[in-house]
């Protein structure tokens, strides 16, 4: 008489053992880890990205506004020095 593995066991319900292990481990039973069947997932759709130009004038802009700002300070501060 040989001993069947769960391994063994998942194979003949078409499961990868794997997915079985999984599920033993998250608390399932071995008897509902065998026969809930796998669910797959939609592979990962691309994600839509705004194009380089739009993003870029966004960057830009807020550099832009950076350096406007830091040479009012600049000048700011060097007009109250010299008084």
């Amino acid at each position: 008489m040989k001993n069947e593995t769960i391994a063994d066991k998942a194979r003949a319900a078409g499961i990868d053992p794997g997915v079985v292990y999984n599920r033993l481990q998250r608390g399932w039973t071995l008897a509902k880890a065998l026969k809930e069947p796998v669910k797959h997932r939609r592979k990962n759709t691309p994600v839509t990205r705004v194009p380089a130009v739009e993003s870029r004038k966004t960057a830009d802009g807020i550099i832009g506004s950076a350096m406007i700002i830091a040479i009012v300070i600049t000048i700011l501060v060097a007009f109250f020095l010299d008084a």
